[in-house]
């Protein structure tokens, strides 16, 4: 049940998951844990996040306290983010009049104290990243297509890693991201596991295949963003674990890795098992993780001629 809860997190739900837990007869270990995390976190007094840099601790709270407003709809998302912007205001000398322009002065000042910060909303909320130490190296990472060359920087010593770390206690939570320069690892999300599919498969050929589809379809929604990375976990892994992740984070909503792991849960279903969901995993056990594979490998190859035909028909269009 724990993961399942933790599931609702994506979508917000924080006071589903807290009125689930309290109605629970029989609560297990887990879910006691569960319940006085979320009851002391999100509805009691909080603790207040502390640092020795009272500027540290004055934004990081203010993130705080905007992620308990929205996620337990405390507050209107609307009222919320207003209330973040006016209190994350007072900790800057400039006038600036929107989140973007606040948070662009709040990664200068952190990186004047020794600290990256990555604002922006990771849908549907802000919740920034901010750490201590990044180290670089190039990598060459196998794709479907091509051996992709790219820089990959290696970050840790957080002291936020986004909302839903905050909401799940670390249990859901971003891996690392994509941009042009090369592709981020949130590596306390990896340590224990860097000689791993989790790691091998669902960082590096994921966000490989994020940096190499910025180059090649410059214009690609976050959604075929998702869809494509997710196909290739799906093509490179050695058994159903991933499948079972993208099952569980199957939700037909407009956040991409959700809907992503949705479509490809709905086009696996119609193909194995004529029918448009199946989430029962012992079915999908049944089958050999390899034919899995190789379908993945076919709507891969499907959804890369498309764009190649878009790409092409727009070119002599012109």
């Amino acid at each position: 049940m724990a993961h399942l809860l933790y599931q609702l997190c994506i979508q917000g739900e924080i006071t589903q998951i807290y009125q689930q837990l309290i109605e629970k007869e029989n609560r297990t270990l887990e879910e006691e844990t569960m319940l006085k995390n979320y009851q002391q976190r999100f509805f009691q007094k909080n603790e207040p996040f502390q640092h020795v840099d009272k500027w540290i601790e004055y934004v990081v709270n203010c993130y705080q306290s905007y992620f308990i407003d929205v996620l337990t709809c405390r507050k209107a998302v609307h009222q919320a983010e207003g209330k973040l912007l006016i209190d994350l205001s007072k900790s800057i000398s400039s006038q600036a009049k929107s989140m973007e322009e606040v948070e662009d002065e709040l990664k200068q000042k952190f990186k004047l104290k020794g600290y990256s910060f990555l604002g922006g909303r990771t849908s549907p909320h802000y919740g920034p990243y901010i750490w201590q130490s990044t180290e670089s190296k190039k990598v060459d990472v196998e794709l479907l297509k091509e051996i992709e060359t790219v820089q990959v920087f290696f970050l840790d010593d957080f002291l936020m890693m986004g909302w839903l770390d905050f909401a799940t206690f670390g249990e859901i939570g971003a891996g690392g991201w994509a941009s042009e320069e090369g592709i981020y690892c949130i590596l306390p999300r990896y340590r224990e596991c860097l000689n791993e599919d989790r790691f091998l498969v669902s960082f590096f050929k994921h966000e490989a295949q994020h940096y190499n589809d910025f180059k090649h379809y410059p214009n690609l929604s976050g959604k075929e963003l998702e869809y494509r990375a997710k196909l290739i976990e799906l093509i490179y892994y050695s058994d159903h674990r991933f499948l079972e992740r993208l099952i569980q984070h199957a939700i037909n909503n407009d956040i991409p890795h959700n809907n992503a792991s949705y479509q490809i849960m709905q086009q696996l279903s119609t193909y194995f098992f004529q029918k448009n969901e199946q989430k029962d995993m012992h079915k999908w056990l049944s089958i050999h993780y390899k034919e899995i594979s190789q379908y993945g490998k076919k709507l891969y190859c499907q959804h890369t001629d498309r764009l190649n035909r878009l790409e092409t028909g727009g070119k002599t269009s012109h």
